[in-house]
């Protein structure tokens, strides 16, 4: 069976209540969930087989701790959510 493919049109994440995030930290943060949405997505999207499109996703908000989580725990927590929100999609053929 030949693997799924992910394509993200575009995305937007934010940071919000923990105080000030430096850039450097959300941007790492923001591509690891990137890259662990990818690895997720292998497995938990083959269920759907063939081409879906969803025109728009929003993932609930995750509460995280930024001072003591790690930002591999941080993007983890943060591609689970995205992967359940995408399997709960009303997705289109």
């Amino acid at each position: 069976m030949e693997s799924p493919s992910l394509d993200i049109g575009g995305l937007r994440m934010s940071f919000s209540g923990g105080g000030e995030m430096p850039a450097p930290r959300a941007e790492t943060i923001s591509r690891l969930t990137l890259e662990r949405v990818e690895q997720l997505a292998v497995t938990e999207l083959t269920q759907f087989g063939g081409d879906l499109t969803i025109e728009q996703l929003a993932p609930p908000p995750i509460h995280v701790s930024l001072d003591s989580m790690d930002d591999e725990a941080i993007a983890m927590a943060g591609a689970q959510a995205i992967i359940r929100a995408l399997v709960a999609a009303d997705w289109r053929r």
